[in-house]
C-alpha cells in the first residue's frame, strides 16, 4: 500500500486527527488511542508499506491497525498501484483510489488539434496516469506554438513531435478508443462529429473564441443530443446562424490565452476523468465557458432537438 501524493496527517489534542486541509476534502478523526497515533506517525513517515510489515511491527495492535487502515481507505488516502507523478490528493479525493488508476491506465484517448490548448490538455491527462494517447494534428509547429513546443521543432509537424513533448510512445495501441477529444476554433468540426457517431465514440469538444472557451458538451451517440441537435438549437435561436457558421468555416484558427487554456483544460481533465471512473459528469446534456473577465464559467443546457431523431426525447 501506499499513501496519495500530497496526504497530510495533523494531530490535534484529545485522541483526534485531521487529514488534508481543504474544506471539501479534508476530514476528522475522533477517539484515536495512543496506539492508533502511533501506527499513524509510523505510515506517515514510511508513506507506502506492505500490510504484513505493518503488522509485524505493531504485533500487540492488529485490531489497531486494521481501524486505521480502514479510516485511510474510506478517506480515500491509499492506493495500491504507483501514483503517478503531478497527480494530486484532490484528485485521488474526488475520483478514488484504485480502480480509477486502472480505468485510466486502460484508456485510449484520441486528441484531434495540438497546438498549446491541445498540448495543455495532453500533459495533464498524462500526469494523471493517462499515457495511451492517440495524437492527431497535420498542422506545422508555428511561432506562436514556442510558447509549448521547442525552437528546434518549429516547423515539423506538430502530431510528429508532440510525443516527444509529452513522453508517449508513437505507436497506437491495439484497442478500441475510449473517449475522442477535438480542439476546434469557432464550431466543432462535423466531419469528425459524424465519424464519431459513426463509430459510437463518446466525443468531446473545445471550442477556442476570441475571448472563451467552450467545454463540451460531452456527447454520447444514443445517449446525449448530437452536434446537430445543438446546429438545430441555436438556428432556433438565431434564423441566420446555418449562414454565420458557414462563414466561420473558413475562418483562421484562433489562439487561446494561456492562464484561460490552464483553467479550462484542468476542468476539461476533472470531466475527463469522471467520464473513465463511472462518476457523474458536468458536461453530459450542458458545455461550460470560460471567459477572463468573469471568475465563474457560464453554464450552457443542450437537450436532444425533435427534429433531430437521434435520442427518442
Amino acid at each position: 500500500m501506499r499513501l496519495i501524493n500530497g496526504s497530510v496527517l495533523l494531530l490535534r489534542s484529545g485522541g483526534k486527527a485531521q487529514f488534508g486541509t481543504g474544506e471539501r476534502n479534508g476530514f476528522l478523526v475522533k477517539g484515536l488511542t495512543p496506539a492508533h497515533i502511533a501506527i499513524l506517525k509510523w505510515i506517515f513517515e514510511k508513506q507506502n508499506w506492505y500490510n504484513s510489515h505493518l503488522e509485524r511491527r505493531f504485533p500487540e495492535n492488529k485490531k489497531e491497525v486494521a481501524e486505521i487502515l480502514k479510516v485511510l481507505s474510506d478517506g480515500g488516502l491509499t492506493a495500491k498501484h504507483q501514483v503517478p507523478d503531478g497527480d494530486c490528493a484532490c484528485a485521488f479525493h474526488l475520483y478514488g483510489s484504485d480502480a480509477p488508476i486502472k480505468a485510466r491506465k486502460e484508456a485510449l484517448i484520441g486528441i484531434s488539434g495540438l497546438g498549446p490548448l491541445g498540448i495543455s490538455l495532453s500533459r495533464k491527462l498524462v500526469a494523471c496516469g493517462i499515457k495511451s494517447l492517440i495524437l492527431r494534428d497535420h498542422e506545422q509547429v508555428k511561432t506562436r506554438d514556442l510558447c509549448v513546443y521547442s525552437d528546434e521543432q518549429l516547423g515539423a509537424v506538430r502530431q510528429d513531435v508532440a510525443p516527444l513533448l509529452l513522453g508517449v510512445n508513437k505507436q497506437l495501441p491495439n484497442r478500441s478508443v475510449t473517449l475522442e477529444i477535438a480542439i476546434c476554433s469557432y464550431l466543432t468540426n462535423p466531419t469528425w462529429a459524424e465519424a464519431c457517431i459513426k463509430q459510437g465514440l463518446p466525443h468531446l469538444p473545445i471550442i477556442k473564441r476570441e475571448t472563451e472557451i467552450e467545454v463540451g458538451p460531452l456527447f454520447i451517440p444514443g445517449r446525449t443530443c448530437c452536434l446537430h441537435c445543438q446546429h438545430l438549437a441555436k438556428r432556433d435561436v438565431d434564423p441566420e446562424w446555418p449562414q454565420l457558421a458557414a462563414q466561420l468555416t473558413g475562418t483562421d484558427p484562433v489562439m487561446a490565452d494561456t492562464s484561460l487554456s490552464e483553467y479550462a483544460t484542468a476542468f476539461a481533465v476533472r470531466e475527463i476523468l469522471s467520464y473513465l471512473a463511472g462518476l457523474p459528469v458536468s458536461l453530459v446534456g450542458a458545455s461550460w465557458v470560460f471567459n477572463p473577465a468573469d471568475p465563474l464559467p457560464q453554464v450552457r443546457q443542450w437537450l436532444p432537438h425533435p427534429q433531430c431523431g437521434c435520442v427518442s426525447c
